[in-house]
């Protein structure tokens, strides 16, 4: 299918239609991961996502779970959706360790003011959690 500019424009006609290919839809360059740089950098390490529930959070789990860090937190508000993403994530990944908070508890806040004191956020290296922060 032609673009709005170009029927607009006269350059093109209805007439004109081709197969729609996923780069047609980005608007923009394809990103070309670097793959051995994530897994170096990911790996082994404690990576946290916040929205881990939602539709770009869940994804960007499933995306980071393949460079096999030592453990993801999967943070959202939302409980119903930590047990999905959850879930799928150990059945597909189920050799890694998963943490499900949801920041809708009191015990969440209180639990993420204890790892928040233990794993300083300004460290470019988070170390392994505390026992508090399991």
């Amino acid at each position: 299918m032609p673009s709005y500019e170009d029927l607009i424009s006269g350059r093109s006609a209805l007439t004109t239609i081709r197969n729609v290919e996923l780069d047609d839809l980005l608007g923009r360059d394809p990103v070309v991961l670097d793959n051995a740089g994530l897994a170096e950098w990911l790996g082994n390490r404690v990576v946290m996502v916040t929205g881990a529930g939602g539709s770009i959070g869940a994804e960007l789990t499933r995306q980071i779970a393949r460079f096999r860090p030592a453990r993801i937190v999967l943070f959202d508000i939302s409980e119903a959706a930590l047990y999905e993403i959850q879930m799928a994530l150990g059945d597909a990944f189920p050799q890694l360790p998963l943490v499900a908070r949801s920041s809708a508890t009191s015990s969440t806040r209180r639990w993420w003011t204890r790892c928040s004191r233990a794993n300083s956020p300004a460290s470019s290296s988070m170390p392994a959690p505390t026992s508090t922060c399991r």
